[in-house]
């Protein structure tokens, strides 16, 4: 079966040679990762792409940072990803791991209207230095 694009992590697949995204809601997903994932300046011809969550990595966690997380997520998926509408964006530190500062959690519901698909996306992120 004919696939959109490569499904990342790169996979041997017995039929298409390499795993594929064969939806249009994985490739909505796989493009939403990659916006959130990606560092600006990462991007070979578009320095501007990208929310770069790993350069808030070492700075402290206050609503403020919180905030600008927020706001750069919003603004960089309305400029490159303009069909995906984000429902909900919770970002705070953990709630499993409250006495942990260095734990972050990620939470978007998102959806695709021109093809009524509701989606989410959740990223972890500990930084804390067991885990460095």
């Amino acid at each position: 079966m004919p696939g959109y694009s490569a499904l990342l992590p790169l996979t041997i697949d017995p039929d298409d040679g390499i795993k594929l995204n064969k939806t249009h809601a994985t490739v909505a997903k796989q493009n939403f990762k990659m916006l959130l994932l990606t560092v600006p300046g990462e991007k070979i011809m578009d320095p501007h792409f990208g929310v770069g969550l790993s350069q808030y990595f070492f700075e402290n966690i206050t609503p403020e940072t919180l905030n600008k997380i927020d706001s750069r997520i919003r603004k960089q998926t309305n400029e490159y990803l303009p069909y995906i509408n984000i429902m909900k964006l919770n970002l705070a530190a953990d709630p499993e791991k409250l006495n942990d500062i260095n734990a972050i959690s990620l939470y978007i519901e998102y959806e695709i209207a021109s093809i009524n698909i509701f989606d989410s996306i959740k990223i972890d992120f500990d930084l804390s230095p067991s885990m460095l």
